[in-house]
């Protein structure tokens, strides 16, 4: 374990943080199939042990979604909808957290959103509570050639209707302005005091939060490396292979804070 990670959880209260897809579940062809991988799940039970810590998973999922996911995790905040959707351990949402205003043409965007998977075989899309996601991981590779113009007339379309646009690992999101991971990672280390915030991700909507706490002396960020993304144009606090590596990682956390390194 690197001796920046060891300084920080000597802190007397950790708030360790993840992404779900592609960090505590491997990326999968239908979002509906993730799984946690069995490992990163076993050290997060640990962890929820550690009176010290405190647990949190942020994620880009519908809250429906990921409490259906996260069935198996020990109670933990669950964070969805990229922030805007929060839960605590007992399952309250904490009243201090901003609500999402629900604009106008949300409606209209989600049917060009469908009209625009009707186009490409393959590509899904997915409602959300405070907007749409675009899945074309699943598009044949000689069906993309028409595909950046027409995924980037829908960004033109929603951007004019005030919207905000996510691009991840083959999907592009249109959400209703507001929260990030990080602000969410703020607003939860507001509530709970922690000393130190460990985050970990693997995608575009991670990187604000992997950047300013790697840049924090007192936090620490970790990039989940993966081939479909390239890496950050920063330099983390570390970088971990998948959510594998991500596994490991928590392993070494769980027993240093258990007194076993």
């Amino acid at each position: 374990m690197i001796p920046s990670l060891t300084s920080i959880l000597r802190a007397s209260r950790i708030l360790i943080a993840s992404d779900f897809d592609g960090t505590l579940a491997p990326i999968v062809s239908r979002p509906s199939d993730a799984v946690a991988d069995p490992h990163a799940l076993a050290q997060w039970h640990r962890l929820a042990k550690i009176p010290k810590v405190t647990l949190a998973i942020v994620s880009g999922r519908s809250a429906v979604e990921l409490e259906t996911l996260c069935s198996e995790f020990p109670p933990c905040w669950k964070v969805a909808d990229h922030g805007k959707t929060p839960r605590a351990p007992d399952g309250s949402t904490p009243a201090s957290w901003p609500q999402a205003r629900n604009p106008e043409h949300l409606g209209k965007v989600g049917m060009s959103a469908d009209l625009l998977a009707s186009q490409f075989p393959g590509a899904t899309v997915e409602s959300k509570s405070h907007g749409f996601a675009f899945h074309f991981r699943n598009v044949p590779a000689q069906a993309r050639s028409a595909l950046p113009p027409a995924v980037d007339a829908w960004i033109a379309e929603s951007q004019r209707a005030g919207f905000e646009v996510l691009k991840g690992r083959e999907v592009v999101e249109i959400q209703i302005p507001g929260e990030t991971k990080y602000s969410a990672l703020q607003r939860i280390a507001t509530l709970v005091g922690p000393q130190s915030t460990i985050f970990a991700g693997d995608d575009t909507t991670d990187l604000e939060a992997v950047r300013e706490l790697s840049i924090s002396d007192k936090d620490f960020g970790v990039w989940v490396r993966s081939p479909e993304r390239p890496l950050p144009d920063f330099t983390p606090d570390q970088m971990v292979e998948g959510p594998q590596g991500w596994a490991l990682l928590l392993e070494s956390i769980a027993s240093f804070l258990e007194g076993k390194t």
